[in-house]
């Protein structure tokens, strides 16, 4: 463990409080006020998710197949769908009593349209784009805030 001193941390009422812990706390706060029902845990890794999807494009040129999983963490995290495990058949997700399938409008997708397997067992179906977007497409079409890769942190 790194000792906390005035370089990396600040004295509070008796107490150094890290900037990284503070920095957490911001991070949460924000979190809290866009995802009010969201299990804060899966936020961070929604957002990871994005920005290592987003790197990858810009790096590669190419997309990694990860739309389907950012759509259904989306899901999870805006409007508590419980997730079934990976691969399970039927669909992805409950929501209350009712079944559903999370279908993800990529962000390379020409048009907004998908294709639903009717014999699959859901009652409900999600769809999610704009959380998907990269950067340039993002800023096109979303007035939302920063990008995921982009953040604040306080003390630097």
């Amino acid at each position: 463990m790194q000792q906390l001193g005035p370089d990396n941390a600040i004295w509070d009422d008796g107490e150094w409080i890290s900037w990284d812990e503070i920095n957490e706390q911001i991070q949460y706060k924000e979190w809290r006020a866009k995802y009010p029902n969201a299990d804060l845990s899966l936020v961070s890794i929604f957002e990871d998710l994005i920005c290592t999807a987003e790197q990858y494009h810009m790096h590669t040129g190419k997309h990694l197949q990860v739309y389907g999983d950012i759509g259904e963490l989306y899901g999870a995290i805006t409007h508590g769908i419980k997730l079934h495990r990976n691969y399970a058949q039927g669909s992805d997700g409950r929501l209350g009593n009712d079944l559903v399938e999370v279908k993800t409008i990529t962000p390379f997708k020409s048009n907004d349209r998908v294709t639903l397997n009717l014999k699959r067992n859901f009652s409900m179906v999600f769809f999610g784009q704009d959380h998907v977007r990269l950067r340039g497409a993002r800023e096109a079409h979303s007035t939302k805030g920063p990008a995921p890769c982009e953040g604040r942190q306080a003390g630097s």
